[in-house]
């Protein structure tokens, strides 16, 4: 299934998944930025289809949106997009003392975000 004009973003976010040895966390950190951007860009355009136009409303009054948007017509996005941008948010604004990310969290996010994708270019 086509991952619609977010395909080039997820492709490089594979890539720096995939080349995460030598700079390991800080690769994974990249990946988390890039699927976080993905995301937002996502379900701000779902929003958009909806005909509610978000101006510059922040992206959890957009979850907000998504979610009462299509309750009926597809009531696990918006619940998908909002607890992968809650863990991307977490890994991308973490602290010295705090853990990276894993690779196979990494992986999850970007299942979810590519689900949210895919579903997007339909």
């Amino acid at each position: 299934m086509s991952l619609g004009r977010w395909a080039a973003d997820l492709e490089q976010a594979e890539r720096l998944m995939q080349g995460s040895g030598p700079v390991g966390h800080q690769s994974l950190r990249m990946v988390c930025w890039l699927l976080r951007s993905v995301l937002e860009q996502t379900y701000r355009e779902l929003v958009g289809t909806q005909g509610a136009a978000l101006g510059t409303s922040t992206n959890r009054v957009a979850l907000i949106c998504l979610r009462a948007l299509y309750e009926d017509t597809a009531p696990e996005l918006a619940g998908d997009a909002e607890s992968a941008w809650n863990r991307l948010s977490r890994a991308v604004h973490q602290h010295a003392y705090e853990l990276s990310p894993t690779l196979s969290e990494v992986e999850d996010l970007m299942r979810q975000v590519s689900d949210v994708a895919k579903f997007a270019a339909r």
